[in-house]
């Protein structure tokens, strides 16, 4: 298969892939930002998607997230945003490493990729404890790390990424 390049791919729109949460609190929700979430598909105009990339954005893990998975399933890659930003007062804003090992257990893609693991001094749970727990789930095989700095060329249909 050739390269897919964005301009024969698609990405899903406003309501096509349930927004993530900052806050679980209905009160803290109102006060917080919204958090997108996208689903990105490749492959040509109108034909069959090649590709398929979830991109979580800063979410906590919560039940609406569940229908992703079910609206697509078998994806190839799912991005997942962790870091556990905790605010003062100790709530916390994203998905820490349990949270995002607990999403991608749920999706059940093909492939996962951590990211925005250590981008801040907020941040409560480093990679160590999203790699503990998804080994825990027996996610480890599905496992692609990407360390800053370097490039991962995703495959369709499960190959492995490879990173440089």
């Amino acid at each position: 298969m050739g390269e897919l390049r964005p301009p024969a791919g698609r990405a899903t729109g406003p309501g096509d892939v349930p927004a993530g949460r900052h806050a679980l609190h209905p009160v803290l929700r109102r006060l917080l930002p919204p958090v997108m979430g996208s689903m990105l598909e490749f492959g040509p105009v109108g034909g069959p998607v090649h590709l398929r990339l979830y991109l979580s954005g800063d979410t906590l893990l919560y039940d609406g997230l569940r229908e992703i998975a079910r609206r697509f399933p078998g994806a190839d890659l799912a991005v997942l945003h962790l870091g556990g930003t905790r605010l003062p007062g100790g709530f916390m804003v994203t998905m820490d490493g349990a949270q995002g090992a607990e999403l991608a257990r749920r999706l059940d893609y093909r492939r996962i990729m951590p990211v925005h693991y250590d981008d801040y001094t907020v941040f409560s749970s480093p990679l160590g404890d999203f790699l503990t727990e998804a080994r825990r789930l027996g996610l480890d095989e599905r496992l692609v790390h990407c360390p800053r700095g370097r490039h991962a060329r995703i495959a369709a249909h499960g190959e492995r990424p490879t990173v440089r």
